[in-house]
């Protein structure tokens, strides 16, 4: 568990500053995705092609 947790450390800030920078918001809008589309987006992408039930 304690392995767990500094990999959580050292990754989550990586893996959360996509949520609040310009940039990630701009290539949302870019793919035609607007408001919290891209979040969701973005936290289901590694389920590939999904249904809305499932990434709820």
């Amino acid at each position: 568990m304690k392995a767990a947790r500094s990999a959580w450390r050292r990754l989550e800030p990586v893996h959360a500053m996509i949520y609040f920078v310009p940039e990630g918001r701009r290539r949302y809008a870019d793919l035609g995705l607007s408001g919290r589309a891209g979040y969701f987006t973005s936290r289901s992408a590694a389920f590939g092609r999904a249904s809305a039930e499932l990434v709820i």
